[in-house]
C-alpha cells in the first residue's frame, strides 16, 4: 500500500499563541478540507494524531494525486482571503501489516520520516513511489538530498512532487541548466568517436564510444557550407539551407543511438567534448530531435535546444596554464580600442550599465587605446568583455599600436586570471585549426575557464543584442551556457542577420555561474564605475568623425549616452555602417535592444529609436532626431510578440487577484498559435511604473519606444474588481505601435468562483488570438 502522512507547520506555536479553542478550530477546517480528499481518490484515513494524518491506498498514483489536490485546496483557500493552513506531506509505498484497520510496518516508518524530512507545503516521496507509478504518468519532480532514517542502513532517497506552476518553472529551469548531458566527437582510429551519456557534477569524461566511418574531411566540408551561409549573418533565403546542412551534420557526426539519446534527455545543459580535429564545426547548428516524437517542429539547432559548453582537448593544452588562476573582482569592459569603431562603443556602454545597475565595480576602457592601455586594465577582471576587432592573421585585440594577443593577455593575468571573457569580435574564434594560436585558444591557454565568441561575422546590431541579452540573463543568476542559449534563441528568433544566432559559441563548463559576487537590484541604484581613458580619447580615429571617437571621458557621466551615429567605418574597417541611438534605463532598469547596423555587413537603412535617458526615478524619452534613412519595412513574418502586463484593481477578501489573473492568462496563452510569448522577466524592466494609461506614454511619439522597453508588439492588460460579492475581469488587446484596441473579454461572475472566473476569461482571451494576429500580420 502506499502510506501517507501530513501534519501541520506551526501548529504547536498557534496553539501556544492562540490557544486551545482557535487551534481546535483550525485543525477542524484542516480536516474538513482534506478528509474529503482522500476519500475521493479512493484512499482511507487509519487515524489522526492531533494535527496529524494518516491515510493509505491501495493506487499509489492516487496518494500522490491526492497528496497534490491537498495541497492544492490549501493554496486556494488562502488566496480567497482565509487564515493560511501550511502542511507538509510525506509518502512512500510497499508491503504493509494490516491489524483490523490500522497498518504496520516499515513503510509505515518510512513514510512517517518522510513526512518529518518536508518543508512546508511540500509534498516529499520516495524512489519507491516514482518507480510505482504507471508508465507516462507526467508528474514532474525534483531531487532533494537523500534522507536519513533511523534503523536504514543507506539513506532513502527522495523527490519533491511539483504541485505549483511557479514552483515547476523555476525548478524545471534551475535542473534543466544544472543537469549534464555529455557528447564527445573526437577523432578515431577510422573515422569518428562518439559518444554520449547523462552525467553529473561527480562525472568526468565521457567514457563509452561508437566508431563512426565518417571522416574529419567531411564535418570540415559541411562546416565550411555553414560558414559560408552564415557569415555576416546569413540571408533568410539561407535559413532553409542552413536547416538541411545542420541535419546532414547531425547524421554524418551522431550515430543513431545518440540521437535518440539526446531526443530522450531531460538534462538541457550539455557539455560538448572536442579534439583538435573536431574544433572548428560548427555542432550547434547540428539538428538534433528535441522529443521522442518525429514532429519536424521538434528538430532544433543542437544550440537552441540545449546550453552548450566546449570542452577542447589538444596535444598541447595546458603546458604551462597559469600558476594563480584566482579571479580578479572587476567587470573590464573594453570597446573600440582601434577608435574606429563606434557601434562598439556603444555596446560596451550599454553592457557596463547592465552591470553596474546590479552593483559590480565596472572599469571602462573606451575609444583609441594602446597595448599599454589594455594590459594595465586586465589585471583584476573577473569578466572581461570586449567590443572590438580582433586581427585574423595575428589573432589579436586591435588597438592603436598594434595588437594585443593571447600571450601578452596571459602575462597581464599574471596575479588574477578572468573567469570569464566574452569576446564579442570577428574571428574570435576563428576556423583556423586548433592547434594554432587562434584568440580563444590563447585565452584557454591563460587559464580562463570560459570564453564567449563568434566563430565568424555578425552584425553589429545583432552582436549588441547577443551581449545585452546574455549580459541580462548571467546577471540575472541562470549558467553562463543557459545564458548564452537564451541570447542566442533571442537572435533566433528577431534579428536583422537570419542566421546570426549560429555564430556564437561558449568554450567552457556550461553549468557555472557569472564569477561574480553582485549586491542584487535592491541596491542598484548606485553605480561605482573606474573610468579609464587615454591621452588619445579626444582626437578623432581614422577614418571616423571627431563626434564618433570620444572615448570614456565623455561618458564619465552614468546617465549619458553616446550620441546616435550616422556613419562610421564597420567593426572591421570594411565598408560604411549606420548606427542607430541605443536604449538604455539605468538602475533598475535592463538595457534593451536598440536598432544597429553591420559590423562586417552591407549597409543596411533602418530609422534611428528614440534615446531613452533615464534617472532612478523618472523616465524621460526625448524626441529621436530627424531621420536621414529610410524606414525599414515592418516585418510581416513569424509569430506577434506578444506580452501579459499586470492587470490593475483588486479585491479586499484577495489582495493578489490581479497577479493571479496575470498569471492565469500566461499560461492559458503559452503555446497559442501565432503568438510568441515575452516573459516580463526576460528584460527587466517595471512596466508597471510605466502606466500604460497615461497619456505621455501612449502619446504617438513614444508608443514604439515603450514596445521596445516591453519587447512586444501587442499588450494584453486589464482590470479586477469585486464587490458585494461578485466579481468582473475585463482584458483588452493593445497594438503597441498604434495603441489601438486589437480585442476584448470581459466575463462577471460570484467572487467565491474565483478560479472559474479566470478559466473564462482565458478561454476569452486566447480565443480571441487568431482575430490579434490576423490585425497584427495582415
Amino acid at each position: 500500500m502506499a502510506v501517507l502522512f501530513t501534519d501541520i507547520v506551526g501548529s504547536t506555536a498557534y496553539f501556544e499563541q492562540r490557544g486551545d479553542v482557535e487551534g481546535l478550530a483550525l485543525v477542524h477546517r484542516h480536516n474538513e478540507m482534506l478528509f474529503p480528499l482522500v476519500t475521493a481518490h479512493g484512499g482511507r484515513i487509519v487515524k489522526t494524531i492531533g494535527d496529524a494524518i494518516m491515510a493509505v491506498f491501495d493506487d499509489t498514483a492516487a496518494a500522490v494525486a491526492s497528496a497534490m489536490a491537498m495541497q492544492q485546496a490549501l493554496a486556494n483557500d488562502a488566496a480567497l482571503g482565509r487564515e493560511a493552513i501550511h502542511i507538509r506531506i510525506g509518502i512512500h509505498t510497499g508491503l504493509v501489516l494490516k491489524d483490523k484497520d490500522d497498518v504496520f510496518g516499515d513503510t509505515v516508518n518510512v513514510a512517517a520520516r518522510v513526512n518529518s524530512a518536508c518543508d512546508k507545503d511540500e509534498v516529499l516521496v520516495t524512489e519507491a513511489v516514482i518507480a510505482a507509478l504507471p508508465a507516462g504518468h507526467g508528474l514532474s519532480t525534483s531531487p532533494r538530498p537523500a534522507m536519513a532514517a533511523k534503523g536504514k542502513a543507506e539513506p532513502v532517497p527522495v523527490q519533491a512532487v511539483l504541485w505549483r506552476r511557479d514552483e515547476l518553472t523555476q525548478v524545471q529551469t534551475r535542473d534543466a541548466a544544472t543537469r549534464l548531458f555529455m557528447l564527445s566527437v573526437e577523432r578515431g582510429p577510422s573515422g569518428l568517436r562518439v559518444s554520449a551519456m547523462d552525467g553529473d557534477s561527480g562525472k568526468g569524461t565521457v567514457n563509452r564510444h561508437v566508431d563512426s566511418a565518417t571522416q574529419v574531411a567531411a564535418l570540415d566540408a559541411i562546416a565550411d557550407e555553414l560558414r559560408l551561409l552564415c557569415h555576416d549573418g546569413g540571408q533568410r533565403a539561407y535559413v532553409a539551407a542552413v536547416r538541411d546542412k545542420g541535419e546532414a551534420l547531425a547524421r554524418a557526426a551522431l550515430p543513431d543511438g545518440v540521437r535518440q539519446r539526446l531526443a530522450s534527455t531531460s538534462h538541457r545543459a550539455l557539455r560538448l567534448h572536442l579534439d583538435d580535429a573536431t574544433a572548428r564545426v560548427p555542432f550547434e547548428l547540428a539538428m538534433v530531435q528535441t522529443s521522442q516524437s518525429s514532429s519536424p517542429a521538434d528538430l532544433q539547432p543542437l544550440g537552441c535546444a540545449f546550453a552548450v559548453g566546449r570542452i577542447i582537448s589538444a596535444p598541447d593544452v595546458g603546458a604551462s596554464l597559469p600558476v594563480t588562476p584566482a579571479c580578479g573582482a572587476e567587470v573590464v569592459v573594453i570597446a573600440d580600442p582601434s577608435g574606429d569603431l563606434p557601434a562598439a562603443r556603444e555596446e560596451g556602454e550599454l553592457v557596463a550599465r547592465l552591470y553596474e545597475s546590479v552593483g559590480a565595480t565596472v572599469r571602462r576602457l573606451f575609444g583609441p587605446q594602446t597595448r599599454a592601455d589594455v594590459l594595465r586594465a586586465v589585471g583584476n577582471a573577473a569578466v572581461l568583455h570586449l567590443a572590438a576587432h580582433i586581427e585574423r592573421g595575428q589573432f589579436g585585440l586591435v588597438v592603436t599600436d598594434g595588437v594585443v594577443d593571447g600571450e601578452a593577455l596571459r602575462a597581464a593575468f599574471a596575479v588574477h586570471t578572468p573567469g570569464l571573457v566574452i569576446a564579442n569580435a570577428c574571428h574570435a574564434a576563428v576556423d583556423a585549426p586548433w592547434a594554432t594560436s587562434t584568440f580563444t585558444r590563447g585565452l584557454l591557454d591563460a587559464g580562463v575557464s570560459h570564453v564567449v565568441a563568434p566563430l565568424w561575422g555578425v552584425p553589429d546590431t545583432d552582436a549588441r543584442a547577443f551581449a545585452l541579452r546574455f549580459t541580462e540573463a548571467a546577471i540575472a543568476g541562470v549558467p553562463v551556457g543557459e545564458a548564452v542559449r537564451r541570447a542566442r534563441v533571442a537572435l533566433r528568433e528577431q534579428s536583422v542577420g537570419a542566421l546570426s544566432f549560429g555564430g556564437y559559441v561558449l568554450f567552457g563548463d556550461p553549468r557555472q555561474p557569472l564569477p561574480l559576487t553582485l549586491r542584487g537590484v535592491a541596491e542598484a541604484g548606485r553605480t561605482r564605475s573606474a573610468e579609464v581613458s587615454s591621452p588619445r580619447a579626444s582626437a578623432p580615429g581614422p577614418s571616423s568623425s571627431s563626434s564618433s571617437s570620444s572615448s570614456s571621458s565623455s561618458s564619465s557621466s552614468s546617465s549619458s549616452l553616446p550620441s546616435p551615429q550616422t556613419s562610421s567605418p564597420t567593426r572591421s574597417g570594411v565598408g560604411p555602417i549606420q548606427i542607430a541611438g541605443a536604449a538604455a534605463v539605468v538602475g533598475l532598469v535592463a538595457a534593451v535592444i536598440a536598432v544597429g547596423f553591420g559590423r562586417d555587413s552591407p549597409p543596411m537603412p533602418m530609422t534611428p529609436p528614440a534615446v531613452v535617458a533615464a534617472s532612478t526615478s523618472t523616465v524621460a524619452v526625448p524626441a529621436a532626431p530627424a531621420a536621414t534613412v529610410p524606414a525599414v519595412p515592418i516585418d510581416r513574418t513569424g509569430p506577434v510578440r506578444l506580452s501579459v502586463l499586470p492587470f490593475k484593481g483588486a479585491a479586499p477578501e484577495a489582495p493578489g487577484l490581479g497577479d493571479g489573473v496575470t498569471e492565469a492568462l500566461v499560461t492559458e496563452l503559452s503555446g497559442a498559435a501565432g503568438i510568441r510569448l515575452i516573459e516580463r522577466g526576460q528584460i527587466d524592466v517595471d512596466i508597471g511604473e510605466l502606466d500604460f494609461q497615461q497619456t505621455a506614454y501612449v502619446d504617438a511619439a513614444t508608443r514604439t519606444a515603450i514596445g521596445r522597453i516591453a519587447g512586444a508588439e501587442v499588450v494584453v492588460l486589464g482590470s479586477v474588481n469585486a464587490i458585494g460579492g461578485q466579481a468582473r475581469l475585463t482584458a483588452r488587446f493593445v497594438d503597441v505601435g498604434t495603441g489601438e484596441v486589437l480585442a476584448t473579454a470581459k466575463v462577471d461572475g460570484a467572487f467565491d468562483d474565483v478560479f472559474g472566473l479566470q478559466d473564462r476569461l482565458g478561454a476569452q482571451v486566447r480565443a480571441q488570438v487568431p482575430t490579434v494576429t490576423r490585425r497584427v500580420r495582415p
